[in-house]
């Protein structure tokens, strides 16, 4: 399913492999959550798998989700992982994303296995029961695989990390694309929050959110990232750019956690006065 961004480049692909794939081309953007929708209503097997847009997969991808599916067949969801795609000649950001993985990953958490869509596989009837991806145009682009995920644990799927299953993730991303990446996550938090199957996970991140200052929460991210650094590079002032860089990163997403918490707190004021 192409969101609206069709062009002769993507029909030569197309052309190209006609007797292997299904192409449908929508007339317009519908985000990112309503075009995986529907794309999965186009689906006809047992399981459904996502990869985004910059990520390259390998050519044994599909057959180890395969193998992966025979070994566990009472598994619902295969969350793979992101590594990133090294090439020559990279630039300073494409090193510090790569060095501290700043990638999309799964996570195990207390709630439960959170997927991201960069590399997932589902069981087509166990997303549709759990209603697809929620079509949130506020904040399009981030929470729709995370609170996908706590609905499917809530109906008592069965979710699984595996890290030998992967997908090749651009790096390179600028580090002011990349805090606007980060404060969509921080800001879908409000919108988590006032979804039950996602409440609880929120309110653990935003009390992580508060246990530091920005300014306590930078120099513990810099501490932590500056003797991985110092061993990327020779040159100790470029260390310290590379852990000020990922440092401010990390901080720029708890600080949209923070807007996030001031608003939901002024959504219940707000609700409490009516």
């Amino acid at each position: 399913w192409n969101d609206g961004t069709h062009s002769d480049a993507y029909q030569a692909v197309v052309n190209a492999n006609a007797d292997l794939i299904s192409y449908y081309a929508g007339d317009e953007n519908v985000g990112v959550a309503r075009a995986r929708n529907l794309a999965a209503r186009q689906a006809s097997n047992d399981y459904l798998v996502f990869v985004d847009d910059d990520c390259v997969a390998p050519r044994w991808w599909l057959d180890w989700l395969q193998a992966r599916l025979v070994s566990m067949p009472g598994v619902d969801v295969v969350a793979g992982i992101t590594s990133a795609l090294k090439e020559p000649g990279m630039g300073w950001a494409a090193r510090v994303q790569s060095l501290f993985s700043m990638l999309p990953r799964p996570l195990e958490t207390d709630e439960g296995i959170l997927f991201v869509t960069a590399n997932v596989a589902l069981r087509r009837e166990a997303f549709w029961q759990a209603g697809g991806f929620t079509d949130c145009k506020t904040f399009s682009g981030a929470g729709e695989d995370t609170e996908l995920s706590l609905r499917l644990h809530s109906l008592g799927y069965r979710l699984v990390i595996d890290n030998s299953w992967l997908v090749y993730h651009e790096v390179g991303e600028a580090f002011r694309s990349r805090v606007r990446r980060y404060w969509r996550y921080g800001l879908a938090n409000e919108w988590m929050h006032a979804r039950p199957a996602t409440r609880r996970h929120v309110e653990a991140v935003l009390r992580e959110t508060s246990r530091l200052s920005p300014l306590k929460r930078f120099v513990t991210e810099f501490d932590a990232a500056l003797p991985v650094a110092r061993l990327e590079c020779n040159s100790q002032p470029l260390a310290w750019l590379m852990a000020a860089n990922k440092a401010a990163s990390t901080v720029s997403y708890f600080m949209d956690c923070r807007a996030a918490q001031r608003q939901i707190s002024k959504n219940a004021n707000m609700g409490s006065s009516l």
